[in-house]
């Protein structure tokens, strides 16, 4: 933020997107960073955006709840000295039919204003492109160290709040770190996760396998806490509010919110849908009304809360994704919202987490979301022929092939460094975290960068990788050549030995083969989070993933 004015905050979810954002802002206030102190922070939540709001309108709101005097005035005299520090958080999160309009007004808005200094966020995987006047930047995971300190300072701080609170910070480490713990370890590398993770070990001393069983056990913590401490009220409220009555109630919340793409819930309506719930269902205590229950569960729970005056939402949009999974796999919806939402970015996460509740059900959304990605590429003709140089023998292993696919467009290819190989990473990350940590660390893909800064490291890893693949080889040969004579065209002599052209994507075909691989990425999220998988069913959707015709 101090050499960029503007930023696009990438990043997973719960990877710490808006506590960055909040953590610029708090630089800018406490005037420390003098590329930051001159300017005033207004964090703007974009999912608050509708036909009525628009950015102008939704920075004024800010002005106004702060009681500025005169916002109007202030915001015009500001944004024309470049006073600003504009942080659009949750990109991901406007509604559908208002994004390509946002874009506009973001990228118009930056270059009106272009003295005052933007940032926006979004998940990763639901960023399609449309700043290009932005700097994108990644949020990284938690490595190793990180984790431990963190679980140490996170058992600390409740110690403090209890004193009779155990700190049990090394226990935890201890088990988290052990050789059988490593799929857990990598959720441990999202800060969301990591948290939830800590508040489950504290409660039970022991992890969840996959995402959506931490997401299970820690609101069921949550809901237990709560439970717990409606023993010392006397308060009717809480008679008949069972764990499984309370969690039934969030999910068809969630859900009904969701699919009118609505994030923030106003008091009165929230208030109704509880009463109708309640009135529908023959079991529900009757004596109950809506808006007792909405504030004794935003007070309590700390899953649902009231963000501002008559303002209510999930404490984290992952929460609601939850519920709203959770609620599809209760009343049998796969086929239907399959059907309308496969193909959509902000549902992408419900999949994943659907894949972790769902007993039965996996391979039928595994060949759907597999069929999806052939559809994406099935016109791509320069695509198909790069897809056909890998050997796609059906004992190779997956990452293998995708590793020779990642060295050809890097090589080979015009392709977005970034964007496409970038994702190529993630990829191969996925299936391996530790070939895909190697690959990453290793490799420079930007054209800017000279070859010579990790050429050693490049080697070294084709040294490993070259036994079983005639690209690793062929490109290694090459890389060898250019160490002693750095006249060497590398790209050239690697087409070459390949015995291909240089693969000339069109700009038009990108978004195509960008959209294929995040494909491919959600399908492998999917298959991991997966409770049953039919061996015979992903051995046939292994084998043709690079398999196009």
């Amino acid at each position: 933020m101090e050499r960029e004015n503007r930023l696009m905050v990438l990043g997973a979810p719960g990877g710490g997107k808006s506590t960055y954002l909040k953590k610029i802002g708090f630089e800018s206030l406490k005037g420390q960073n003098k590329a930051l102190k001159n300017f005033l922070p207004v964090l703007i939540e974009l999912k608050n955006i509708d036909n009525e709001n628009d950015l102008y309108q939704l920075i004024l709101n800010e002005l106004d709840i702060a009681n500025f005097p005169n916002p109007p005035e202030f915001l015009e005299k500001s944004l024309k000295e470049g006073k600003l520090l504009l942080l659009f958080d949750g990109l991901d999160e406007i509604p559908q039919d208002l994004e390509a309009k946002t874009l506009n007004e973001i990228r118009d808005f930056s270059d009106k204003y272009s003295r005052n200094k933007f940032v926006v966020s979004c998940r990763i995987a639901a960023y399609k492109g449309g700043l290009n006047n932005f700097t994108n930047i990644e949020i990284a995971n938690f490595d190793r160290k990180q984790i431990e300190n963190f679980i140490k300072k996170w058992f600390k701080e409740k110690s403090k709040e209890n004193r009779d609170f155990k700190d049990i910070s090394d226990e935890c480490w201890k088990k988290l770190s052990s050789p059988d713990m490593h799929a857990t370890m990598e959720l441990a590398q999202s800060p969301l996760m990591l948290t939830l993770l800590c508040l489950v070990y504290n409660y039970q001393q022991d992890f969840p396998s996959n995402r959506s069983l931490l997401y299970k056990e820690a609101i069921d913590v949550q809901l237990k806490e709560w439970n717990a401490s409606k023993r010392i009220h006397n308060n009717p409220i809480y008679k008949d509010m069972t764990l499984p009555f309370e969690e039934l109630l969030l999910s068809h919340i969630a859900y009904n919110y969701y699919i009118k793409e609505e994030y923030f819930f106003n008091k009165i309506d929230l208030s109704q849908f509880i009463s109708e719930f309640m009135s529908n269902n023959l079991n529900a205590p009757k004596y109950l009304d809506g808006s007792d229950i909405l504030k004794a569960i935003s007070i309590q729970q700390g899953i649902l809360l009231e963000r501002a005056k008559n303002i209510y939402s999930f404490s984290h949009l992952t929460f609601q994704e939850y519920f709203v999974a959770k609620y599809i796999d209760d009343y049998r919806l796969l086929d239907d919202v399959m059907k309308k939402h496969l193909g959509n970015s902000k549902w992408r996460e419900i999949f994943i987490l659907l894949s972790g509740i769902m007993k039965t059900g996996s391979d039928k959304l595994l060949n759907a979301v597999s069929e999806r990605s052939k559809v994406l590429i099935k016109e791509e003709d320069t695509f198909i022929k790069t897809i056909n140089l890998i050997d796609n023998d059906y004992e190779r292993p997956l990452k293998n092939k995708f590793t020779d696919l990642f060295l050809v467009l890097v090589f080979c290819s015009n392709i977005d460094k970034y964007k496409g190989t970038k994702m190529l990473i993630g990829i191969i990350s996925n299936i391996d975290n530790e070939l895909g940590r190697i690959i990453d660390f290793s490799w420079i893909i930007e054209k800017k960068v000279d070859i010579k800064h990790h050429l050693s490291l490049y080697i070294e890893l084709l040294d490993k990788l070259e036994i079983e693949s005639k690209i690793c080889k062929y490109i290694n040969l090459v890389l060898k050549r250019y160490q002693k004579d750095n006249s060497v065209d590398i790209t050239n002599e690697t087409l070459k030995l390949l015995n291909i052209e240089f693969l000339d994507f069109e700009q038009s075909s990108t978004q195509n083969i960008l959209d294929y691989f995040k494909t491919l990425n959600f399908l492998i999220h999917c298959k991991k989070a997966s409770i049953l998988v039919t061996k015979d069913n992903w051995r046939t959707i292994e084998n043709e993933l690079l398999r196009i015709s």
